[in-house]
């Protein structure tokens, strides 16, 4: 009888070729992940704030509509006292606002809630729309106020980006 041979193979790492990912490879996507994700959140909170931001602007509808009723009215705002529509103490609130205030010259402040916008709390961002005189109707200009924090403005819609000085019409 013939004597059979044997192959005998080496192992795992024998001679098959086996192809699979080094450490270094699979080291260099995570860190690749992680700066994508990085970027990524920072992105994804500026959007949710500013929308946040942009949907607080129709709850002004109605007192802008009472400003305008008063104005047609012969009430002349001036720099009367404030009318506080929204306290801060209220429950009620929607998510993002602090206050809302009917201020001089017929404007509306709104006083954004800097806890609920996940912003540091100790500034402020104040959004303004103010009433002006455009051939005999009422238009609203949107700005900011003065005691908002300058870096935080950038959160506003774009043509809110101006101050609420520019913006208040003193004839009203």
């Amino acid at each position: 009888m013939p004597r059979r041979r044997f192959q005998i193979t080496t192992g795992v790492f024998g001679s098959r070729s086996h192809k699979a990912f080094s450490v270094i490879e699979l080291m260099i996507v995570i860190a690749i992940v992680g700066l994508v994700a990085a970027f990524g959140m920072t992105a994804y909170r500026e959007h949710v704030v500013r929308s946040t931001i942009a949907s607080l602007v129709p709850i002004t509808g109605s007192v802008k509509a009472s400003v305008e009723f008063a104005h047609n009215e012969g009430t002349v705002f001036g720099t009367s006292g404030n009318e506080v529509i929204i306290a801060t103490l209220d429950t009620d609130k929607p998510f993002g606002l602090d206050s809302m205030t009917r201020t001089s010259y017929g404007c509306i402040e709104l006083d954004l809630d800097m806890d609920d916008l996940k912003l540091d709390n100790l500034n402020t961002l104040v959004l303004v729309w103010c009433p002006s005189m455009n051939s005999g109707s009422i238009g609203w200009q949107c700005g900011y106020g003065v005691a908002s924090t300058a870096s935080y403005i950038t959160y506003l819609p774009n043509d809110c980006q101006v101050t609420q000085a520019s913006i208040q019409d003193a004839s009203l």
